[in-house]
């Protein structure tokens, strides 16, 4: 089930036991979208993957940001000042010490497929293009999950045409296959097609043992 809210204290529905999808629903500011953008337009596969303390502070992050050409008025940092409140909240909610962050530039699907993910939980935001996708439990055949579309196998796809869209700019909580009890019950989601042209610039968050 999905619980989506307004604010960010909408996130800690995450630990009722028939949600597994929490969202907090918000409209990125001017400075973000713009430092967005640039990034994505200016840094085609870029790809930061780091592992990062709970306590990050802005300043850290910008050693990680590249400086965009049209970057006059704050726009990275504050970026690296959102970044850090995601940091902070996804580790409160875990009380993590250290947190995993991959910012990635994104031209095609990462994970095109229908999955769940073999974690506690993750954190994910598209500050650039089309959200990520998933389906309702009564829309998911687990027993395809894995297996490509093949119209000759009796493995029977799931329904697509229930398939539902994370908004742009919204921070979600995606409840995976090692949340304590929830085996065989992970939100089943799936990066969406990129057009020809089009970018998008996601961040995850997940947990470092």
């Amino acid at each position: 089930m999905l619980w989506s809210a307004p604010s960010p204290d909408g996130l800690s529905a995450i630990y009722s036991d028939h949600v597994n999808l929490a969202e907090w629903r918000r409209d990125l500011p001017l400075p973000l979208l713009n430092y967005a953008y640039d990034l994505a337009h200016q840094f085609p596969g870029y790809t930061l993957q780091q592992q990062l303390p709970a306590s990050v502070d802005e300043a850290q992050l910008l050693t990680h940001l590249p400086v965009t050409d049209k970057d006059h008025d704050g726009h990275r940092l504050n970026f690296a000042r959102d970044l850090c409140v995601l940091c902070d909240m996804y580790a409160c909610l875990f009380d993590l010490e250290v947190i995993g962050l991959r910012l990635s530039v994104l031209n095609k699907a990462m994970c095109p497929r229908f999955h769940v993910d073999q974690i506690v939980c993750r954190m994910i935001c598209t500050y650039l293009g089309e959200g990520t996708e998933w389906l309702p439990e009564h829309a998911v055949n687990r027993q395809a999950l894995g297996h490509a579309h093949n119209s000759e196998t009796s493995v029977q796809t799931h329904r697509e045409a229930e398939t539902q869209q994370l908004a742009h700019g919204s921070v979600a909580l995606l409840k995976g296959e090692k949340w304590p009890g929830n085996a065989g019950r992970g939100i089943v989601h799936r990066s969406p097609a990129v057009a020809s042209g089009q970018t998008r610039l996601v961040v995850t968050l997940d947990p470092v043992a």
